[in-house]
């Protein structure tokens, strides 16, 4: 396989107040902030050494603002990956079905897709290639 480590955990969190509350209750600080290609807000926290950061997913619009109810909770868990398309292609090869046909630019200028849950035990994966973090 082409991981090269556990980038981030995804949490989708229903208000960006909500976000601030959580980070201020476990002493998370923030180290970056975008907006992504599906209708949400994203706040990613500095990580400590051997730490992955979390990233905090605020909807806009979409599917993702009825995740869990509208409540929010953990979304996914993002691989970092050399090279997105040969990491798809790779799963592809062993009959996983990903989201897009090919990666997604994100607006810090990392490259993204996600293997969908019916192809990972239920589990949401995404790649990300050139990490923010």
């Amino acid at each position: 396989m082409l991981f090269k480590r556990i980038c981030h955990i995804g949490v989708v969190m229903p208000t960006i107040e909500a976000a601030h509350a959580f980070m201020g209750q476990y002493g998370l600080e923030i180290y970056m902030e975008e907006e992504t290609p599906y209708q949400s807000h994203c706040i990613f926290t500095k990580a400590k050494p051997n730490e992955s950061p979390i990233e905090f997913i605020i909807p806009s619009g979409g599917p993702l603002q009825a995740f869990n109810g509208g409540k929010g909770g953990l979304h996914h868990i993002c691989y970092e990956v050399d090279d997105v398309e040969k990491a798809a292609n790779e799963l592809r090869a062993i009959g996983c079905r990903l989201l897009e046909d090919e990666g997604v630019m994100t607006g810090c200028g990392s490259k993204i897709n996600f293997v969908r849950p019916s192809s990972s035990f239920g589990v949401l994966v995404e790649l990300m290639q050139d990490s923010p973090t």
